[in-house]
This record gives structure tokens, sequence and C-alpha cells, in this order.
């Protein structure tokens, strides 16, 4: 109703008015029948009244009226799918027959199957049944008397038969899976696929082609024909033109003294830092940094490393995951991190590759490779529990004690644990007794590698005594 609520109604009228005073039906109400509720003296009644009973039916005190939405249901229609210009549903007149259908729906299309289309038809018992008509039979059409829910399906001829491809793979600008159609050759479908790349041979072109007789019961019989086809990159050659068949795979050859640069870079203390093109698939870290002129005397040799691309794979990195979870040994997911990360630090000795040049430390480089050469950075940082924290140069001198240099900064205070110090980057644990000799000596040739060493002693409170020992963290930083 427009307006449901509750209404009074007087002894005179009837249920016409109640339906008035609520602005009347909808356009979606069932209007056939309405549905109620009455309140006898122990229990309830329901209520039918139908349409040609609105005018006389007495509502009385405390009914209530339920009016439903219609049925979706259709009394006069039929449905035409497929390949036809104009599919949809349409009016069932009287007497309507298939081929005045197929002239409401503008006709068939070209590709229409028309030997044999399917109407579903739903009969008294509400089963279906599905009846087939031939349309090139004009009798037939002009005769077939349509039902109430008729739908009528006309096939596409493309849909009746599998749709034919072909492939190119290799050296074309745009590989990839193409239509076949029954004029394509080869020279098409390499212009299709966007001509030869620059690096692409027109020679020993294979066509891999089904066989319909494939030798299966044969000890390596052939389960393909390959046809091999020489041309020239610019297709000039019309012997080499052939035509394709449904599912041929082209292959494309690279052109095998056609290589890309491959670069590298080296940074650092070396003459001529930046990036270098390969000369040889074969060149190494020592002919890298002869034509980048050396390195500089300032050159941190024990602290060279090279950085190398990940190349594993989506489908590698599941399987490192794999192996990863199953061993007990990676609780920390080092190996997933590892294969993970774009690019890998690879450990190279360079002072042992300057000795021995194009020996087994002389890495041969790869694409995206960069070799990094860090300055000697010998300055030592006393912080923490002294008088004057300071940055001094640490110019090696031969002999000179750890404590000398605390007694640059003016000694430790009465806070501090004299016994122990931290050396950040080694984090070596000293005790007086080893501070004697030429300790720095050992340190400086520990840190070769390390930007800068921070030397702090340690407060006395909050330490744990532990016994003497030398802790190594083995972290470099640059």
């Amino acid at each position: 109703m427009n307006r449901p609520g509750i209404f009074e109604i007087q002894p005179n009228e009837v249920l016409a008015d109640a339906i008035n005073f609520a602005g009347n039906f909808k356009s979606t109400a069932f209007k056939a029948r309405i549905t109620g509720t009455r309140l006898l003296d122990l229990e309830k009644e329901i209520l039918d009244i139908t349409k040609n009973a609105y005018n006389s039916f007495k509502p009385i005190d405390g009914d209530e009226y339920l009016i439903s939405q219609i049925i979706d249901k259709y009394q006069n229609r039929v449905t035409i799918n497929g390949a036809i210009y104009k599919p949809g549903t349409y009016a069932l007149n009287d007497n309507l027959r298939l081929s005045d259908l197929l002239s409401k729906a503008e006709g068939l299309r070209d590709d229409a199957y028309s030997k044999r289309i399917t109407v579903k038809r739903t009969k008294d018992d509400l089963s279906k049944e599905i009846i087939t008509v031939d349309l090139t039979d004009e009798n037939i059409v002009k005769s077939f008397q349509l039902k109430k829910e008729d739908e009528i399906e006309i096939a596409s001829i493309f849909e009746l038969k599998d749709m034919y491809s072909v492939t190119i793979n290799g050296a074309v600008r745009k590989p990839g899976i193409y239509d076949f159609n029954d004029s394509l050759s080869l020279k098409t479908l390499i212009l299709e696929a966007g001509g030869f790349a620059d690096n692409a041979t027109g020679a020993g072109i294979e066509i891999s082609r089904r066989k319909r007789d494939a030798e299966t019961n044969i000890v390596n019989g052939k389960i393909v024909e390959i046809i091999k086809i020489d041309d020239a990159k610019d297709l000039s050659q019309k012997s080499a033109d052939i035509k394709l068949k449904p599912f041929d795979i082209v292959s494309i050859k690279i052109d095998p003294y056609y290589k890309p640069q491959i670069s590298v870079s080296i940074v650092g203390e070396v003459f001529q830092p930046g990036s270098y093109s390969l000369q040889s698939r074969e060149e190494n870290i020592s002919s890298l940094i002869k034509r980048s002129g050396g390195l500089l005397y300032t050159a941190n040799i024990s602290g060279a490393r090279m950085r190398r691309r990940n190349n594993v794979n989506d489908i590698d990195l599941t399987v490192v995951k794999k192996i990863a979870q199953t061993s007990a040994n990676d609780s920390s997911n080092v190996l997933v991190d590892n294969a993970a990360r774009s690019v890998n630090d690879v450990a190279i000795d360079l002072e042992e590759i300057l000795k021995n040049p194009g020996g087994p430390e002389d890495i041969f480089l790869a694409e995206g490779d960069e070799i990094y050469i860090p300055v000697i950075n010998n300055m030592i940082s006393i912080e923490g529990e002294v008088f004057k924290p300071l940055d001094v140069a640490f110019t090696y001198e031969k002999g000179k004690k750890l404590k000398a240099y605390i007694s640059d900064a003016g000694g430790t205070t009465s806070a501090a644990l004299e016994k122990r110090y931290l050396l950040f980057m080694l984090m070596v644990v000293l005790h007086k007794q080893q501070n004697s000799g030429c300790f720095l000596e050992n340190i400086q040739k520990l840190s070769q590698a390390v930007k800068y060493l921070y030397l702090k002693p340690l407060r006395k409170q909050g330490l744990i005594r532990q016994k003497p020992q030398l802790l190594f963290q083995l972290l470099v930083f640059y």
C-alpha cells in the first residue's frame, strides 16, 4: 500500500474503503487477493478475500490485512537468444509462430548455425522438453507454433568448433599466442608479433607442428613434426613463407654472435670509479680494478666487498620457503630472508686477488655487479666514563697501549668499571692483564674492515661480572 497504517472504519464501510484510506495499491502489489488475520474470542482466524469481494467485505475491530507483491511470472513471454540481431524477451501474441519471432528479432546473424536450433518448452507438469528445429526448412519455420515461456537458442558456427591458435616465441618484439586463420603464413605471423627483435637471426626458424599419426607405440617415436626454415631478417625470401596450421609453435632463434653489453660498476677508493662494460664474459675483478686505474693509497683492501643481483625467481623462492619450514635450523627464516633479497653480498679476498690475478679468488663478473672499495678510517672515538670524551686519530704506533688513549681522554671517572671496556663493532671485553704489549696492534689487524672503532669504558652498575673473554660480533658497516 502507498500509506500503510492503522485506520478507523465506520460500521457502514467496507474493505474497499480501507484500501482507499491507505492510498490504494502500489504498482507492484498483488491485487487479486488479500490475506488477513481476525481476532476471535479464543483464537485467531485467517482471512482470504478475493478481488470481487472488496466492495462487500466488512472489516471489524482488530483486523490486520497483508498486501503481498505481484508474482514473478509472465503470462505471455517468449525468449530468443544467440546468433540473432536483437536477442531478448518478446510478447506472445495469439498464433505467434517461429517465423514471426525471427522477424521481430531482425533475423539471423551471418554466423548463425541454421540447420539446428533448440526450443526449450515448459510442459503442463512443469517439466522441460527440448525441441529441435531446422531453420532451412521454411515450412516448419512458418508452421511452428510458440507457447508461453518458450526459450529459443540459436548457436553460432564459431561456438561449434575449436578456437584455433598459433604461438610464436623467441626473438620477436611481441611473442605470444595469436588467433589462427586459414590464410595465416609464417611471415604474416612474424609481422603480427611486431617483427624480428634486434637480437634475432632469420636463420634456423623452427615450426613445431602436431602430428595426426604420432608414433606413440614406438620407442623414441616422433610426436611432433619439426619444420626448419632459413630466412633473412628483412623477410625477403619468398620461398621461406609457408602456410601455418592450427596449434603451430614458431621459434625464432637469437643470433649467437649478438651479445648485449654487460654493465658493472666500481666505487670507492680507485682512480676512476664508475660504470664499465665488460670486454669479455670472462672478465674478472682484477681486470676491472686495472681498468679503473688501480687502487688509491687510502684504499681499505680488507674491507672490499662485492654486491651481486639475486636472480632467485618466485618458484625458487617457494622451494626455499618449503625447505626452511622443514628445517629445525632455520627458525629465524635466514634462508628465506637471504633468498628474497634483491642483492647479495659476496665475500671477496681482494688482497689475494691482487697478488694472484686470474686465480681461484678472482671472480668472473656478471651483469649489475658492484665492487666497493672503502677508505681506511683510523679514528678512535672514546666516550663514556672518561673525563674528556674526544675523537683522536688512530695513527698506529707499534707498542702503544690502549691505556695511553684512555689517558689522552683524561682517564676514567670514579664511576667507571676500570677492568672492562666495550669496543663496539668487535665487542671486545677486556681485563687489565690483557691490556699489555701491542694490544692495539692486534685490534688494528682485526678492525681493518671497520669504519670506526667505538671505545667505551663501562659503568660499575648493572654489569654482570663474567670470566675474561673476547667476544666477536663480526658485523661490518660501511
